[in-house]
């Protein structure tokens, strides 16, 4: 009696695996960069609006909660905008720091404390994105940050799919050396 099997055999079973292993490790550096480029793309948003801010009122926010409610120390004379609906939070669900300084151009500084959600450095920690760093041109990820354990996840990932395929040829090739009764 010899029963069907309703499965990928052969080639095509391997190849869909290796594809499937070379698309999830061509993916792997697109994840780690597409957070870094959110937030790039969040200060951005944010810098506009503190300039808008400061256009209306004449002077910085004192917090960034001021870009969406109007400050109760803000006299009444002083005119205000709500210039955002709300302020998003980092890619990690963070919310992300305000800091005035005259160190910093501009006299403030936005900044992420990254996927650990800790900061020992006020936004200058390895995994840290602060407004004040310069930032390369389409390299918005520092390679400090979790670019390489990401990579060594993406490593392994592939590596059990080999080891898989591996194994999968070994067994059919035992298997194919049984005899089924008929």
């Amino acid at each position: 009696m010899s029963t069907h099997r309703n499965t990928l055999a052969g080639p095509a079973r391997s190849h869909s695996i290796v594809w499937l292993g070379l698309l999830i490790f061509l993916s792997c550096p697109i994840a780690a960069q597409a957070s870094g480029s959110r937030v790039l793309q969040d200060f951005s948003s944010l810098q506009s609006a503190i300039k808008m801010y400061k256009v209306t009122t004449g002077r910085l926010p004192a917090r960034l909660n001021d870009l969406v409610e109007r400050p109760s120390e803000l006299p009444s004379t002083v005119p205000w905008v709500r210039v955002m609906s709300e302020i998003p939070p980092d890619p990690w669900a963070n919310p992300y720091r305000y800091v005035l300084s005259s160190d910093l151009p501009d006299g403030y500084g936005i900044y992420s404390k990254g996927k650990d959600g800790e900061t020992a450095t006020m936004g200058n920690d390895p995994d840290d994105f602060n407004s004040w760093t310069k930032w390369e041109a389409g390299h918005p990820v520092r390679p400090e940050t979790d670019a390489p354990s990401l990579m060594v996840y993406c490593l392994s990932v592939s590596g059990a799919l080999g080891l898989g395929i591996f194994l999968g040829r070994r067994w059919r090739r035992s298997d194919s050396n049984l005899v089924t009764p008929a």
